[in-house]
């Protein structure tokens, strides 16, 4: 008997001190990077070419994006680190200066200048990205996202709302911008009018990943 307990000590005493040198296989963490841009007047969203929009939960204005990224973190607990994608004042407020701002950008292909970045992104095991769709195409700031770090051996997944472009082929971008990266096929698509009704949806797909 003495023995038996001798040898469990041991071993529990091994798995301390393999856990204390980093030997022991960590827990999967996620991070939950949103880029999201409510519009201050509280009109309705950006139409379809754009993408952006507001949902109002319990007298609170939040971005689409913002509101489907918070959800998916609040689900997933300690597991999950929530990230924003943040360009600072780059965008108008207003929605029609948004609207004209942002098809310019497209156009000329100016990516924003980001105010935050990860502190330690090889932490993470799997990356989960929330944006909107803006003129068909991955907002500009999601791009600047990707340049700044290596994601090589990730797991991607991606959420969208949209206006009636779906997805608009934007894991394609994601999968071009990070080659070595796996971008999965299990994607939350959301139509912008039906963030704010989707709260259970979202909690059933980031129990998913």
């Amino acid at each position: 008997m003495k023995r038996l307990i001798l040898t469990v000590s041991l071993a529990l005493a091994l798995t301390m001190t393999a856990s204390a040198n980093g030997n022991e296989v960590s827990r999967t963490k996620t991070l939950v990077a949103y880029f999201s841009f409510p519009i201050d007047s509280g009109k309705e969203a950006l139409d379809a070419t754009s993408g952006a929009s507001v949902t109002i939960k319990n007298g609170r204005h939040f971005g689409n994006a913002q509101f489907i990224a918070m959800t998916i973190a609040d689900t997933l607990g300690e597991s999950a680190d929530l990230f924003e994608i943040d360009t600072g004042d780059h965008y108008p407020r207003d929605y029609k200066k948004i609207f004209n701002a942002t098809q310019s950008e497209q156009r000329k292909n100016v990516k924003p200048k980001l105010l935050k970045r990860v502190q330690n992104i090889a932490q993470y095991d799997k990356i989960v990205i929330v944006c909107p769709v803006w003129w068909y195409k991955m907002p500009l700031a999601v791009q600047s996202f990707l340049d700044e770090y290596d994601l090589s051996d990730k797991t991607i997944y991606l959420s969208v709302t949209h206006g009636g472009s779906r997805s608009a082929g934007i894991e394609r971008e994601i999968a071009a911008a990070e080659p070595k990266a796996t971008v999965s096929k299990n994607m939350l698509i959301l139509s912008r009018s039906d963030t704010a009704k989707s709260e259970q949806k979202i909690k059933d797909w980031a129990k998913g990943l």
